[in-house]
């Protein structure tokens, strides 16, 4: 709505003409319009990107209007039948409107077919903008002509008199005397002018390496996310204690925090976060703050500083988080190491995480491998269990019912079935030895406690075991701060090479820089693709290959 109000009042200014600025308006309208039976009809909705893409086409929509309709104008100076003078006007530009509404067809045409990211965000705005477009070249060809036929009196100039008026005219003709000046200029140094844009042309290429290059914008989205991590086994109480001291010094920190989220322990989405807790606090709108949500962060991290027995992560979402969603990690970058022995892919993600700390711009390293979980190897013993009387599925349901409980029976109420468990009360805070206290009776009415029949092993189990491609695979992230993800990720390149690694292990970049590449390389093909096609429309157009180029 913004957006067509202005192009309507920057018309006005330039044609300086009530009628003519109503006639080129109503391209705007009937194109919108009947864009909407494009998204209908072709199963799309109403969402960020068809929007985007009727708010985009805009300002092209009148385009070809606005050409039809000034040679129109130009025409009824010299033929009196207002319908004749349109007739004539538009079918003298026809062919040229037809022709640049091709050429802008076409930059779109390999966006239909993009795959990915790519085809998620430009394929529906390619398609509405297209569509758009056509529906006002339509318009531009048949109501323009039309309108300007009854709209647009014998001899009528359209522009208004006052003095705001004069000084606009007065003002567009001093830039019409500035530009033929400026033109004959550049016709009499010809040679001058073409070597200036050849040199402008090599100077910008050669600032396409100090160019910034990410992913996604970096967008200040409102959110700070403080996450700790206890060494693994600690118990969720402990953690909880924990996590209730960061959670105070968090929100002293951050007062323009509107509200706040806690999360302890594993989840069906993380289940390797059973020593983990996460804070996420809603900032709000940055219009609303001085701060930035950047600033804040680090102003967390030093509030924090070191926690004994805890790592603690501060950071703020790497931009349009929601696009995110699908990866499964909000982190700026993402390190592989995938393999077969447990012992190499340690070694190997220890010192990627090492090295990754001493890169400029990189925090919050974190290793997704994590020592395994501590545990006790209760055994059976089989010949001391005879001995005393007990067989080793006695032994085993004891320990079971202790620990995990086990099904008694079921309890029926009002029509509904519950399951009776019976287990030890809080038997997950029990002390192994107290459950080794614990006796049975044989088959001869004697008491026996479960150390007499069992042996304990300490051992270590792994969390999770993540898997791709058939390969072990450890997850090394960071977020990034202060630098943009393409002189990062050259950095960190430059320190994977030094890792010495056996030939059947590899260390591979993916997360962000993953699908930038493979974006980067949908968009670098639809630009060829695109220009050989806009070439090969001037070309038939011009009949010939050299007014294209």
């Amino acid at each position: 709505m913004v957006g067509g109000s202005l192009a309507i009042v920057v018309l006005f200014i330039f044609l300086r003409s009530l009628r003519s600025t109503f006639i080129i308006s109503t391209a705007i309208p009937v194109s919108i319009i009947a864009s909407f039976a494009l998204v209908y009809f072709g199963g799309y909705t109403l969402n960020l990107m068809t929007l985007g893409g009727l708010a985009l086409g805009v300002g092209m929509m009148v385009d070809n209007a606005i050409v039809v309709l000034e040679n129109i104008y130009r025409v009824r100076r010299e033929e009196p039948n207002p319908s004749v003078a349109a007739v004539i006007g538009t079918n003298e530009v026809t062919a040229a409107i037809i022709a640049s509404t091709i050429t802008t067809l076409v930059i779109f045409l390999p966006m239909f077919f993009a795959e990915g990211i790519s085809g998620v965000l430009y394929g529906q705005l390619a398609v509405v903008i297209a569509f758009s477009l056509i529906c006002s070249l339509a318009v531009a060809l048949t109501l323009i002509p039309m309108l300007a036929s009854r709209m647009l009196p014998q001899g009528d100039t359209g522009h208004a008199r006052n003095a705001v008026m004069r000084w606009l005219e007065s003002g567009f003709d001093a830039i019409d005397e500035t530009y033929r000046d400026l033109l004959v200029l550049a016709l009499r140094f010809r040679a001058l002018v073409a070597l200036s844009v050849v040199a402008l042309f090599a100077a910008s290429l050669l600032l396409i390496p100090k160019i910034g290059r990410e992913f996604l914008p970096a967008a200040d989205e409102g959110e700070i996310r403080v996450s700790a991590e206890m060494e693994v086994g600690t118990r969720l109480d402990v953690l909880d204690e924990r996590m209730r001291g960061i959670e105070k010094t968090v929100a002293e920190s951050i007062p323009e925090a509107i509200n706040s989220v806690v999360n302890l322990g594993s989840s069906s989405w993380r289940p390797s976060g059973g020593t983990e807790g996460d804070i996420q606090v809603a900032v709000g709108p940055q219009s609303g703050r001085e701060r930035t949500s950047e600033e804040i962060a680090d102003e967390v991290r030093k509030a924090l500083g070191d926690v004994p027995g805890m790592t603690i992560r501060a950071r703020v979402s790497q931009g349009l988080r929601i696009l995110r969603l699908g990866s499964g990690s909000d982190d700026g970058i993402e390190i592989e190491v995938r393999g077969f022995e447990f012992e190499i892919l340690e070694a190997l993600s220890t010192e990627v995480e090492r090295l990754l700390a001493e890169v400029e711009g990189i925090t919050d390293v974190r290793v997704s491998r994590e020592s395994g979980v501590p545990q006790e190897l209760v055994r059976p013993d089989r010949d001391r269990a005879a001995d005393l009387g007990l067989t080793t599925q006695e032994v085993a349901r004891a320990l079971e019912t202790a620990i995990a409980g086990s099904r008694a029976g079921n309890y029926r109420e009002d029509g509904n079935e519950f399951r009776i468990l019976v287990k030890l009360r809080e038997a997950e805070k029990l002390d192994l030895e107290e459950v080794l206290d614990l006796t049975l009776t044989n088959s001869r009415g004697e008491q026996v406690a479960l150390r007499n029949v069992v042996s304990v092993e300490p051992e270590s189990g792994p969390q999770i075991v993540e898997r791709k491609n058939q390969e072990r695979v450890a997850y090394i992230t960071a977020n990034i701060a202060n630098r943009d993800l393409g002189s990062v990720i050259a950095d960190v390149q430059a320190k994977l090479e030094t890792i010495p690694r056996p030939g059947n292990y590899g260390i591979f970049i993916a997360g962000d820089y993953e699908d930038q590449q493979e974006a980067f390389r949908d968009l670098l093909v639809s630009l060829i693709v695109s220009i050989i096609l806009v070439f090969m429309v001037l070309a038939s157009l011009y009949e010939g290959f050299r007014d294209p180029i």
